[in-house]
């Protein structure tokens, strides 16, 4: 198979490349291609606290491994959020074409319940009143892994997802490895811990992938 273009609603767009970094569409987009890709939309939760005495820029990221409770520094208060368990998967072909990531269901009991957990180390959770609470639908693999580069058995079909909840950190380094693959034919350094070509001759079961992939969520942080 071969690419040739994409067909969209507003018509087609000949291209002899292509590259699916649809996010947590990715399934989607690699389907309609006949093509498959072992990831899992997953839900994201954070919140933003008004400004808080002492919150400051200079601040240090804090991060309690054992509860997968992250805090930082945000507009004179914080944002934090956490790894929950078991986490949120989401199927996107069952929420419709009309669905945006705004209209993600969220559950703020969870983080009320993580506050709860750390609040000897972190007892300004529990206290800070919430000025924003949002969330996002990173993509989690089974491996931990990105998945980046050509789509087995699809000649100019590439992969840039499978962020693991770090797509944006990483996202500069991934777009310059993959447009050096793309032209180039290869990337600038040995990628294959991350390449889709890993899959290649590979058979999944969904049940499996889950439960691999709700691992390496609320391990985000290591096995702690």
């Amino acid at each position: 198979m071969k690419v040739t273009g994409v067909t969209t609603a507003k018509g087609t767009i000949q291209a002899p490349v292509v590259v699916d970094a649809a996010g947590a569409w990715t399934r989607q987009v690699a389907e309609v291609s006949g093509l498959c890709v072992p990831l899992v939309p997953t839900r994201q939760q954070l919140i933003v606290t008004h400004p808080v005495e002492g919150a400051h820029a200079d601040l240090p990221m804090i991060r309690i491994m054992d509860a997968a409770v992250y805090m930082r520094p945000c507009e004179g208060g914080f944002l934090w959020g956490v790894y929950e368990e078991p986490p949120r998967f989401f199927d996107m072909q069952s929420l419709g074409a009309t669905f945006d990531v705004m209209d993600m269901p969220l559950d703020i009991e969870i983080l009320r319940s993580a506050a709860a957990a750390v609040r000897e180390q972190l007892p300004i959770l529990e206290t800070a009143k919430v000025r924003e609470f949002r969330g996002g639908i990173p993509t989690m693999t089974a491996d931990g892994h990105h998945i980046l580069g050509p789509a087995p058995g699809a000649e100019g079909f590439y992969f840039a997802s499978g962020c693991n909840v770090a797509g944006l950190s990483i996202s500069p380094a991934v777009g310059e490895a993959l447009a050096a693959w793309i032209v180039d034919g290869k990337p600038p350094v040995d990628l294959t811990p991350i390449s889709a070509m890993r899959f290649k001759g590979e058979t999944w079961n969904e049940h499996e992938l889950r439960r691999n992939a709700a691992w390496q969520y609320r391990h985000f942080y290591g096995a702690a």
